[in-house]
């Protein structure tokens, strides 16, 4: 519980920002010292490991920024250019925020496809949510979704219903991660 500007004495208070690297490895992300009237409390640190093993995936709105009723579309990317294996299988979940849905038409496409297996992705015009189920193996050349060094993207039309920043995350690709984009 806040109370002029701190906290009661069995409250908790988290702060959470989202952080990027360009580098793989293990960084160490320590604070400065926390002050308060009770005392210094000292510095805290995480560990926040990069690999490079693991695809990449981001998101992006275009355009950015639209009015109430207006539309965008969001585009999925999922990079494999740093890695060298196939992926057999690419499956994701975006819940979107109250005040987007899914646009009519959704106008939903993708080249992360597979010559052995089918492609699915669900964007229903109205709904709050857009999985992708693709499905290959990494048994036999052309087979895989995603290939060696390569990468594929997904896109859905979006349409505003609500005002103000509206901040989407998607679910993890694959267990493998996450992707956040803001969306105004």
């Amino acid at each position: 519980m806040f109370k002029d500007g701190g906290i009661g004495s069995s409250s908790v208070c988290q702060i959470s920002v989202n952080v990027t690297s360009s580098t793989a490895g293990t960084e160490t992300n320590t604070s400065g010292d926390l002050m308060s009237d009770a005392g210094n409390s000292g510095t805290a640190s995480a560990d926040f490991s990069v690999e490079l093993t693991l695809p990449g995936f981001s998101k992006s709105f275009s355009p950015s920024s639209i009015p109430l009723g207006g539309k965008s579309t969001l585009t999925f990317t999922i990079d494999n250019t740093l890695n060298d294996y196939k992926l057999g299988n690419l499956d994701f979940t975006d819940n979107l925020p109250i005040g987007m849905v899914i646009a009519n038409p959704a106008n939903a496409s993708t080249d992360c496809t597979s010559t052995v297996a089918s492609t699915t992705i669900t964007a229903i015009a109205g709904s709050n949510y857009i999985t992708l189920d693709a499905n290959g193996t990494t048994l036999g050349s052309g087979n895989e979704v995603l290939s060696l060094g390569d990468s594929c993207t997904v896109t859905v039309d979006v349409e505003a219903i609500g005002a103000g920043m509206l901040n989407n995350i998607t679910g993890d690709l694959i267990e493998l991660g996450s992707s956040q984009a803001n969306f105004q």
